[in-house]
């Protein structure tokens, strides 16, 4: 059996001492370090070179998560829009539209022109092209709401892949369902696009928005491109099952 020994009163004081000493002494908190660009010299005190690329490298990722992110919930909330503005029958004049284009893998198709000179042309393949428009809010016979995909399928005989193909073929798009309306101007249109500079993220494609609301057709038009890395849509995922 251990028995509590008894407190020393010297020891008793020299331990209270000791612990105003530690109360009385200021708190430092931690200095944040800044991974811009423009404190490097300060950043050397505290890290080395590897380091510092390897905490930018870490922000830029952190940062490029968080937009996919935030542009992900902006595309899901306009996709749900135009499902429930569907399911409602709401007017042509109130209603939210959106889209989806994307292109799918080049085909190629043997082609036996009698005008190729040689046997050997014979083996060229024609490249065969297919942009995929989808209405996320279609409504089908059944009353079920989805997606549902419209295809143009083309070789390069007739046009090519380029930012005024896409822009023709959403048009063309728009006009068979009925949505470009003379003196009927639709509510809000939606249309995603990946980050493809050479096809959708340029001038040419722009300016169809520009028109597309000049032209009294649509109140509101929203083009949204998806971040590089992030661009997965319902466009690609029905063109690759199918």
């Amino acid at each position: 059996m251990m028995e509590r020994p008894e407190k020393n009163e010297d020891e008793g004081e020299e331990m209270d001492n000791i612990h105003n000493t530690m109360e009385k002494e200021p708190e430092v908190e931690p200095r944040e370090i800044d991974v811009s660009e423009s404190h490097d010299d300060d950043l050397n005190d505290y890290v080395d070179s590897a380091t510092l690329e390897r905490e930018r490298m870490l922000a830029r990722a952190n940062l490029h998560v968080r937009m996919a992110d935030a542009q992900r919930m902006l595309y899901v909330l306009l996709v749900h829009k135009a499902r429930v503005d569907s399911r409602l029958k709401k007017p042509h004049s109130q209603r939210c539209y959106t889209f989806v284009v994307d292109y799918g893998q080049n085909m190629e198709l043997p082609i036996f022109n009698k005008e190729q000179p040689g046997c050997s042309y014979y083996y060229s393949p024609l490249s065969m092209y297919n942009l995929g428009m989808v209405d996320q809010g279609y409504e089908y016979n059944n009353e079920e709401v989805g997606d549902h995909m419209h295809a143009h399928v083309y070789h390069e005989g007739i046009g090519r892949k380029g930012a005024n193909n896409v822009a023709s073929l959403i048009v063309k798009t728009l006009m068979l369902k009925g949505l470009l309306r003379e003196n009927d101007c639709g509510g809000e249109l939606n249309i995603v696009f990946d980050n493809c500079s050479g096809q959708n993220k340029n001038n040419t494609v722009l300016r169809l928005l520009v028109w597309l609301t000049e032209m009294g057709y649509f109140k509101k038009v929203n083009f949204v491109f998806l971040i590089i890395g992030h661009t997965i849509n319902a466009a690609a995922r029905i063109i690759c099952s199918n």
